[in-house]
């Protein structure tokens, strides 16, 4: 048995093609247990201070990403597919994405959820998880 090594790398990418690629390379790679980029930043307002942490995990299939993002709004599987303007997307379409199924989706369909979900189709691309916001003092 070989001994287990763990690496720990802070990447800088300077766009979302770069780190899709980059997520590309590293899942080639053999055994690659999990890939978890954070992105931190802070905002600051009125009488507190929050740190926002949302979690870029490349990971998490794109189906879950989506209804994690549509439960944070508040929306049905319906209210996404009606809501969503351009190429026509069925619920049957939209279910089968959420559960996994559907794993590669079309950029016109990300950009169509996305515009619903009032995020961007990178959010989506690089499987950004809804925010997590925590006060500090």
């Amino acid at each position: 048995m070989s001994p287990e090594y763990n690496f720990h790398l802070k990447i800088d990418v300077q766009n979302a093609q770069e780190a899709v690629d980059l997520r590309d390379f590293i899942l080639r790679i053999r055994d690659v247990k999990e890939i978890t980029p954070l992105d931190r930043f802070r905002v600051e307002g009125g009488a507190e201070n929050k740190d926002i942490l949302t979690v870029i995990d490349l990971t998490t299939p794109i189906g879950q990403v989506v209804k994690e993002w549509r439960e944070e709004r508040g929306l049905k599987q319906i209210d996404v597919v009606r809501q969503a303007a351009g190429r026509p997307m069925s619920k049957g379409y939209y279910s089968q994405l959420e559960k996994g199924l559907i794993k590669n989706p079309s950029d016109a369909h990300l950009e169509q959820i996305a515009v619903v979900l009032g995020i961007t189709k990178e959010d989506l691309r690089l499987h950004r998880l809804p925010p997590k916001i925590s006060s500090t003092e």
